[in-house]
């Protein structure tokens, strides 16, 4: 069965490159940043645009707010580079490869849930909404380590580990 939800291989090397410049600035934005100060202004969406003050409908959708790019920037560039990495054609895919694959998917979904109830058990407040956040990612990261392991573990040993 040909999966056809895989981009093409080339779509993994763009990923890799996309990944280092959009990892690194997603760590800026997460541990370094201060909001609202990058300089670089989009505007908001007027029914995302929150004010403390109670206004009228007509006043919500009639104002158009802004707000700094950079970390919409950094989440956007990290996910298609994680997406491109971790769900781009091998060119050798085959029903091994396919199966690797998706138990790869399947152990990173349940390492990051497990890890994200430990976390609401053990951390709490603003951090709490750090951790959660990262665990957006961290799924895709698992997914892509374990893929990448187990796909080197059956070519180095030509067989499958059960």
């Amino acid at each position: 069965m040909k999966a056809n939800y895989l981009f093409p291989a080339v779509f993994r090397k763009i990923g890799w490159s996309l990944l280092i410049p959009f990892g690194l600035l997603s760590i800026y934005c997460l541990y370094v940043f201060n909001y609202g100060s990058d300089g670089f202004q989009l505007f908001q969406f007027p029914p995302f645009n929150h004010s403390p003050e109670q206004r009228g409908f007509i006043d919500v959708l009639l104002d158009v707010g802004e707000n700094g790019a950079l970390d919409e920037i950094a989440s956007i560039g990290l996910a298609v580079s994680l997406l491109f990495v971790g769900f781009s054609r091998e060119k050798d895919e085959d029903e091994c490869i396919a199966r690797i694959r998706m138990n790869s998917l399947v152990w990173a979904i349940l390492v990051n849930y497990l890890l994200l109830i430990l976390a609401t058990i053990f951390i709490y407040g603003a951090a709490y909404l750090s951790v959660a956040f990262v665990g957006l990612f961290t799924v895709l990261i698992f997914f892509i380590v374990k893929y990448r392991w187990d796909l080197y573990q059956f070519k180095k040993n030509g067989v499958e580990d059960e």
